[in-house]
């Protein structure tokens, strides 16, 4: 439970992050982004991936998909989370 609620802030918080930048901004063009560093809390780390799909679900707007991923024991975990941006 310890892990995957710090996996929990930490990919939240990043995608938190991700909503204030600006509408145009690099991080957000559309396909698939790789972290250029892992994620990390308490000496635990998470890799993360994301997803941004433009005009969806509507003209101003964007989907982040964001998968967070480590290792629990050996165990592949991830978690996903999805939050759409507008462009204010």
């Amino acid at each position: 439970a310890g892990e995957m609620t710090k996996s929990v802030l930490l990919t939240s918080g990043h995608l938190e992050e991700m909503l204030i930048e600006k509408f145009e901004s690099n991080d957000l063009t559309a396909g698939t982004h790789t972290l250029a560093q892992n994620l990390e809390i308490d000496g635990f780390t998470v890799a993360g991936t994301y997803t941004v799909r433009n005009k969806c679900p509507s003209e101003y707007t964007k989907l982040i998909t964001f998968t967070g991923t480590w290792n629990q024991a050996g165990t592949p975990r991830s978690i996903t989370l999805t939050q759409v941006r507008v462009n204010r």
